[in-house]
């Protein structure tokens, strides 16, 4: 089974117009979330038989936000409207090929990361 740190990593590079990392500021950009979760995330995560698709769209998007928050990446407040940009912690991830590196889930709500 694929981790997470290695589906984002190809989501950034097949995706790009969807997707895009900016290693000047260690973030990934979704420009049309819509479309993300329609187009990109519906390919790459499950989805859940049984809800309408507006609703699933919007599950699976939060889901995949989760997933950027336990990886080390939060959420800029300050993106343009209709745009979600998620920066990264760590400050040695400075492109998607260390993803797989670099990246760790954490484990609890501090700031602690799997080994």
């Amino acid at each position: 089974r694929e981790e997470f740190p290695r589906k984002l990593r190809k989501i950034l590079e097949d995706h790009g117009d969807l997707a895009a990392w900016c290693s000047r500021g260690r973030s990934v950009t979704i420009r049309d979330r819509d479309a993300f979760s329609r187009d990109v995330l519906s390919i790459f995560f499950n989805s859940t038989a049984g809800l309408r698709a507006i609703a699933q769209r919007q599950r699976m998007f939060e889901s995949f936000a989760r997933q950027m928050n336990y990886y080390g990446f939060f959420k800029d407040k300050r993106a343009a409207e209709g745009t979600h940009v998620f920066v990264c912690r760590d400050e040695r991830v400075t492109q998607p090929a260390h993803f797989e590196q670099r990246l760790r889930r954490r484990v609890s709500a501090t700031t602690r990361y799997r080994e």
